[in-house]
């Protein structure tokens, strides 16, 4: 069913209690520029909560148009928003920044199904961190750095300057879903925490980076790398999924121990 065209709006930090998009194709949508962004998907609530712990040189709007929900911080500022959204895991939904920092997570909760909506951050130079994402993750950033952990559902994301880091440890209790990852860089490092029992056709190629792995199954080409292109590649287990790993000119790393990243242009 969808929800109803309608808008409501603060001027001072405040809760807003807000029917929850369920149509097909609908999503929550939220626009902060600069301040703080902290979504939970929690699997005990069916509503979405908004919850504006600071906001400074603006109005924060929901509004619900076509099934979906857009909530945005505006005003002559720039303003600033402290803001922490609350909504059920199946809901999609994209948050598009500037520089505020994002942190989506799902809420541990005995029991409870694991996140399947999608997940998308758009963010100009502020980090971003998915935490138990579960469903599909995507992520755009031109030099903020992005943290992916607990990792059930696909990514697939793209940085400019902006580091990545992947732990793909198992999350206790979640079944894991499709892991497979598709992560271009332009000049940021990309580093891998691969747990044991992996089960992906692996493929890391830098064009003017080193690329480094101690996992084993994972290997380097024998003989000088193309001019442009260093790679590693390999199958782990069956090789279910698919994982591309590639930068322009910064370092990767693929590492059983700790989610390292190498240092821009390679590793030491």
């Amino acid at each position: 069913m969808a929800l109803p065209d309608s808008s409501t709006a603060l001027t001072r930090p405040g809760t807003l209690d807000l029917p929850c998009p369920t149509a097909p194709g609908s999503r929550l949508e939220l626009h902060v520029g600069e301040g703080d962004v902290t979504v939970v998907r929690d699997p005990s609530v069916d509503s979405v909560r908004v919850e504006v712990r600071e906001l400074r040189g603006g109005r924060l709007t929901a509004r619900a148009a076509g099934g979906s929900l857009f909530v945005s911080v505006g005003g002559a500022g720039p303003p600033r928003a402290v803001v922490l959204v609350t909504l059920p895991p199946s809901s999609a939904l994209t948050v598009r920044t500037r520089s505020a920092p994002v942190l989506l997570l799902t809420a541990l909760t005995a029991g409870a199904p694991r996140a399947t909506g999608a997940a998308e951050v758009h963010s100009v130079d502020g980090p971003v961190e998915f935490r138990r994402a579960g469903g599909p993750v995507v992520f755009r950033t031109e030099s903020g750095a992005v943290a992916v952990t607990g990792l059930t559902g696909r990514v697939t994301g793209t940085t400019g300057s902006g580091g990545v880091t992947l732990d793909l440890s198992p999350v206790p209790g979640t079944p894991p879903g499709d892991r497979a990852i598709d992560v271009r860089t332009g000049s940021g490092p990309i580093g891998m925490r691969v747990p044991p029992g992996a089960d992906a056709r692996v493929r890391a190629s830098s064009g003017t980076g080193r690329v480094v792995t101690d996992v084993p199954g994972l290997v380097r080409p024998p003989g000088p790398a193309a001019p442009g292109s260093v790679t590693a590649s390999g199958t782990l287990g069956r090789g279910s999924a698919a994982w591309s790993l590639e930068s322009a000119a910064g370092g990767v790393a693929l590492l059983r121990q700790g989610p390292d990243v190498p240092s821009r242009g390679g590793v030491g």
